[in-house]
């Protein structure tokens, strides 16, 4: 079967993520202390960590660090090996640990579209997802968000339909999504990449229905990390 552009694309973005790491600052840390840090330096600073760990990982590298607008940072992987291992959850506590307890680690996802989705759908039931999973010959957890792209109060009187948000947790579950669709109580659904119809605002990336003008979030946030 060929790949469609949609599809490598999709494949593309989701092996550059499994090699990065994203971190961001701890809650209760007033400081961000990586801030006055160049990418050079935080590059440093992430292997030093690495170093300072309890249980060492020969041959993990990190080969770049960058700062995003909203403050966090996105470290480079030397390869997807080095990523999968500092991603446990029992190594990246020590990772943390090491770095100072000053940031916190954030999963990344590949988001797409599931189109004229019933608006009595819960959401927030998991239960639900799992069983989409299920019936969607879709890995259990590969969904791990959903989420309404209208806010349901801008929705018209009387509409029946509309679109969710889907997060997945890798290219390979994203992708059976948009090659097969999915399967939720019984009725199939087109799945699709993000587009334009996903209204998204430009400053903070939420899809709620607001755009950039009347964003009241306080930061601009990276739209492509």
């Amino acid at each position: 079967t060929t790949m469609t552009a949609e599809q490598a694309n999709v494949l593309a973005r989701g092996a550059r993520m499994r090699r990065q790491i994203l971190l961001d600052r701890a809650p209760d840390m007033a400081v961000d202390a990586m801030a006055s840090l160049s990418e050079l330096e935080m590059k440093a600073k992430v292997n030093l960590s690495l170093t300072l760990m309890t249980d060492k990982l020969e041959g993990a590298v990190f080969v770049g660090a960058r700062r995003l607008q909203n403050g966090g940072v996105i470290v480079d992987c030397k390869d997807d090996k080095t990523a999968e291992r500092v991603k446990k959850p029992e190594v990246m506590k020590q990772f943390l640990e090491a770095l100072g307890s000053t940031c916190v680690y954030k999963p990344r996802y590949i988001d797409l579209v599931a189109e004229r989705i019933p608006v009595e759908t819960d959401v927030a039931d998991t239960g639900t997802w799992r069983v989409v999973e299920a019936d969607s010959g879709i890995s259990a957890g590969g969904i791990a968000g959903e989420r309404w792209i209208k806010a349901q109060n801008r929705r018209m009187t009387g509409q029946t339909v509309a679109h969710i948000m889907l997060s997945f947790t890798d290219a390979d579950a994203a992708n059976h999504a948009i090659d097969n669709g999915i399967f939720l109580k019984g009725r199939h659904y087109q799945v699709r990449k993000s587009q334009e119809e996903a209204r998204r605002c430009a400053k903070c990336q939420k899809y709620d229905g607001h755009l950039a003008f009347n964003c009241k979030s306080a930061e601009d946030v990276c739209g492509r990390c």
